[in-house]
């Protein structure tokens, strides 16, 4: 006698219940991102040079903290700035 290890389980949903489980996953969605957006709003950016002169450092050292992950600049054309809550972070 032979065992067959798969199962097959059927669920019965109807168009409703279906529909209001996509709509909650929906609004889950739209929630989190409406909350990403507002932090990285309030998160002011500072021009590398005035990084520098508030927390003492140099410009290499601020290159050398990039490259270790350390601190990280966000590149706007040419210009570099940092997340102002990254600098609290770490004074």
């Amino acid at each position: 006698m032979r065992s067959n290890s798969s199962s097959q389980q059927f669920f019965l949903v109807n168009a409703q219940d279906l529909k209001n489980a996509i709509d909650a996953s929906i609004q889950q969605a739209i929630q989190e991102l409406k909350e990403g957006v507002s932090k990285s709003n309030n998160d002011n950016l500072v021009p590398l040079k005035e990084v520098a002169e508030t927390l003492n450092v140099s410009r290499c050292t601020l290159n050398r903290w990039n490259k270790d992950g350390y601190l990280i600049p966000i590149k706007i054309g040419r210009k570099v700035f940092y997340r102002q809550n990254d600098i609290n972070e770490i004074r």
